[in-house]
């Protein structure tokens, strides 16, 4: 599967707010999430490549995810549900991958039609946003309606949105609130 999604960093999450719920978007509680990330060795093919356990409070993913540019519709995904995020981890543990780290962000989602939008705050970072769809027209589209046109916005990892602030998450085991 294709994943068309942009972040737009440092962003006014009240006014945003605001206009989801002025747009009768789909309004779901802010919850903490959870993760584990994996990275594939570098002779395995590791740029761009890793593997994410991520506990959504409702649900627990797994995912696979290969970025190859910085920009929309780049970065293939595959996912499945698991039952158990401290087993699942601890399998994935046993696996010869490196920059196994934990990291945690509270998420408050809405979802509009078929689009959805994650306003993202994690440790140490100002807030953001990331806007999905089945369709990069859809996702340029939106930016447009939020007035978010104007702001810097990319596909990129977690990794480089801290790098963007001067921060090697390489050099944090844990990232928690």
């Amino acid at each position: 599967m294709i994943e068309y999604e942009t972040k737009v960093l440092d962003i006014n999450r009240d006014v945003l707010i605001s206009k989801l719920r002025e747009l009768w978007a789909e309004e779901f509680d802010e919850v903490l999430l959870k993760r584990r990330v994996f990275k594939l060795p570098q002779e395995d093919g590791g740029d761009g490549r890793f593997i994410r356990l991520r506990d959504e409070w409702d649900k627990i993913t797994l995912t696979y995810k290969e970025r190859k540019w910085e920009w929309l519709g780049n970065t293939q995904e595959v996912e499945i549900i698991v039952d158990d995020f401290e087993k699942t981890y601890e399998i994935l543990s046993k696996v010869h991958w490196y920059a196994r780290f934990y990291q945690e962000n509270k998420r408050h989602k809405f979802v509009l039609w078929d689009i959805e939008f994650c306003i993202d705050t994690r440790p140490m970072i100002p807030t953001y946003i990331e806007i999905e769809s089945n369709s990069s027209q859809k996702v340029e589209e939106w930016l447009k309606m939020l007035w978010l046109e104007w702001k810097d916005e990319w596909n990129i990892s977690v990794l480089l949105t801290y790098q963007k602030y001067w921060i090697d998450l390489h050099k944090f085991e844990k990232i928690m609130f």
